[in-house]
């Protein structure tokens, strides 16, 4: 059996650094009210976001840090104009695929009256 180390073990691997992956959200159902399903799905988004940015996070910390690159470089990195641009169209797409969950009308009709009021 190889190590763990082995080349041929490591193409085997899967990747660390990956896109989002878009599931099937807009269809489940956890409660029997669709407001609760949306904020439970933004969470759930919330969460997988995250995450995914923490491990990606790791993976170029180490890469950084074999390759000489010191926390002091990147807190001191001060973006271009193209990298705001291209960092505020992410975080616009970023909060596409978290919040927009909340926009969802959840299969009530346009008439409903919830929540109900006294």
């Amino acid at each position: 059996m190889p190590s763990k180390t082995s080349p041929d073990l490591k193409a085997d691997l899967p990747t660390y650094a990956v896109d989002f992956v878009k599931s099937d959200v807009d269809n489940v159902t956890f409660y029997d009210n669709p407001i609760i399903d949306n904020i439970v799905t933004t969470i759930l988004a919330l969460g997988s976001e995250i995450w995914s940015s923490q491990r990606r996070t790791m993976v170029l910390e180490r890469l950084l840090e074999q390759k000489g690159v010191t926390r002091e470089m990147v807190e001191g990195y001060m973006p271009t104009e193209e990298d705001v641009a291209e960092w505020q169209a992410e975080r616009d797409r970023f909060v596409d695929r978290t919040m927009s969950h909340l926009m969802r009308e959840g299969g009530l009709p346009p008439s409903a009256d919830w929540p109900k009021k006294d």
